[in-house]
């Protein structure tokens, strides 16, 4: 198996992955979301788990790792007690702010996250 393009790791697990997106490169995991790059694009888009759709996820590798730091820094806030609904309306803000791509969708595992942190599950 080759353990960077996504075909090879869909293909390894018996798993339906689209043609268009073979040639992606696997990063990992986000949360429950498989991530991958389109290295032609420069896009990342995440595949949700139980999926085989995807969405784009962020515009470039910049913009997740802006947003991942902004996590960081909620989860730092988060553990210190601040309000979780202000926690996750400024993350929204400030990620949106530099890159709108991780709220377009509706499914985004940005936007589910937020929802579980609102909702006390964190």
């Amino acid at each position: 198996m080759d353990s960077i393009t996504l075909g090879s790791r869909f293909d390894h697990y018996n798993l339906q992955c689209p043609l268009e997106s073979r040639s992606w490169w696997s990063l990992g995991f986000l949360f429950t979301s498989l991530l991958a790059l389109d290295p032609k694009s420069g896009k990342v888009y995440a595949f949700p788990e139980g999926t085989v759709d995807y969405i784009e996820l962020h515009r470039d590798v910049e913009s997740l790792v802006f947003a991942l730091i902004e996590l960081r820094k909620l989860e730092n806030d988060h553990e210190a007690d601040a309000d979780t609904e202000e926690l996750a309306a400024r993350f929204r803000e400030v990620v949106e702010a530099f890159d709108p791509t991780p709220f377009e969708n509706e499914d985004s595992q940005w936007n589910l996250s937020l929802e579980e942190l609102e909702h006390g599950i964190w």
